[in-house]
């Protein structure tokens, strides 16, 4: 698992370059983004309570994580690998790419995306075979 960190930090300085790509070669995911957002808030009597709540649901998704990475063992495999699977989540732009016959933008740089999170995620299913976990749990 020592290779995790340097994988993340990769993937992290791989985000703005993605996002710069978007921005350059256009935005199509914003669109289904704010449609599925929206999907998910439009039954409500008042929507932006539905957006409070993504926004709570979120914010204590990240924070879970955060305490994970803090704690060590288990729960910080757990979030790793989340994580990579995430990053993985990121190939639908070369799906996209591909079933449509013409870059979809975000492909360049989600490949590298998808490559980093799929070593996160034998990274951490190798130290979790192993169960050589390490027991660096801190108490709180």
């Amino acid at each position: 698992m020592n290779n995790v960190p340097r994988l993340f930090l990769l993937t992290t300085a791989m985000i703005p370059l993605h996002i710069v790509e978007q921005l350059v070669f256009g935005i199509d995911e914003l669109y289904e983004l704010r449609t599925m957002a929206w999907d998910m808030v439009s039954w409500l009597p008042d929507p932006d309570y539905g957006i409070v709540v993504q926004v709570g649901v979120m914010t204590t998704l990240v924070l879970s994580h955060c305490w994970a990475f803090m704690v060590g063992g288990k729960p910080r495999l757990i979030a790793s690998g989340f994580f990579g699977l995430q990053f993985m989540v990121e190939s639908h732009h070369i799906a996209k790419t591909l079933l449509h016959g013409e870059y979809f933008p975000g492909a360049f740089t989600a490949s590298v995306i998808v490559g980093l999170g799929a070593m996160i995620v034998l990274s951490v299913w190798r130290e979790f075979s192993s169960r050589q976990v390490s027991v660096r749990h801190q108490t709180i």
